[in-house]
C-alpha cells in the first residue's frame, strides 16, 4: 500500500512538470511521433516505436498532426489515417492542459499536453491520448517550433 501511495505521489508530481505549456494549448505545426500504446487495463504496453529499449512488442509507426482542433492520426505501416477533434475539456481546470477527445463512431476519450525536459536540457511536447482503455504516447521535439 505504501508503494502505491508513493507512485501515485510520485506521478502527480511529474504531472505538476507537465504544467509549464503556454496556455494557448497544443502547439500547431509539430509533427508528433508515437512512442507507445500502452493498455489501461494492466499497464502492459501493446506496441513501441522502433529504436525505444521496449522489445518483444509490435512495431509503432504512426504520426500525429494538430491543428485547429483537429487531430489527424496516421498509421504509416497500414497507411491509413484517422481525423478526430481534440479540445479543452470543459470541466478541466483553467490551468490545466487537458482535452476531449473524439473520433467518429468511437467512446469519448481525453489528451494530456504537457512538456518532457531530460538530464542534457533537451524538451519534447509530450501528447498523451487515451481513449478505448488505451493510452498512446506521442512526442515531438520543441525545436521544430
Amino acid at each position: 500500500m505504501k508503494l502505491r501511495t508513493l507512485l501515485c505521489a510520485f506521478a502527480l508530481v511529474l504531472l505538476t512538470g507537465c504544467g509549464g505549456a503556454s496556455a494557448s494549448g497544443i502547439p500547431e505545426g509539430l509533427t508528433w511521433t508515437a512512442q507507445t500504446l500502452q493498455s489501461q487495463e494492466d499497464g502492459d504496453i501493446l506496441a513501441a516505436a522502433e529504436g525505444t529499449s521496449i522489445q518483444n512488442v509490435p512495431s509503432l509507426n504512426l504520426t500525429a498532426q494538430v491543428e485547429g482542433g483537429t487531430i489527424t492520426l496516421t498509421d504509416h505501416a497500414a497507411g491509413e489515417t484517422c481525423t478526430g477533434t481534440l479540445y479543452p475539456a470543459e470541466d478541466a481546470d483553467p490551468n490545466a492542459q487537458v482535452y476531449t477527445l473524439a473520433f467518429p463512431g468511437q467512446p469519448e476519450g481525453y489528451g494530456v499536453y504537457g512538456v518532457t525536459e531530460y538530464a542534457d536540457g533537451s524538451r519534447d511536447a509530450t501528447l498523451y491520448l487515451t481513449i478505448n482503455a488505451q493510452t498512446l504516447c506521442l512526442t515531438a521535439p520543441l525545436s521544430e517550433t
